[in-house]
């Protein structure tokens, strides 16, 4: 999360992806998502980054559970 919050000189905050996080869940954003229980959390994790076409992107809003705030 840090190396998203430097990347660009503009960025706020950063906030992750989880199963059931609003606006910043995945794979359905807005919905608590159920993952196969076969797979390991790590399956799981290398199947969001490979459903991805961006690893970051703006967006209007950010979540709380996990958040990183970039300080000057």
């Amino acid at each position: 999360m840090k190396v998203t919050a430097y990347s660009i000189p503009d960025v706020a905050t950063v906030s992750a992806v989880s199963d059931n996080a609003g606006a910043m869940a995945v794979p359905e954003a807005g919905r608590a998502n159920v993952w196969p229980t076969h797979l390991t959390w790590d399956e799981v994790a290398r199947g969001v980054a490979r459903g991805v076409s961006v690893l970051s992107q703006e967006t209007p809003t950010g979540h709380g559970f996990c958040m990183y705030v970039r300080r000057e």
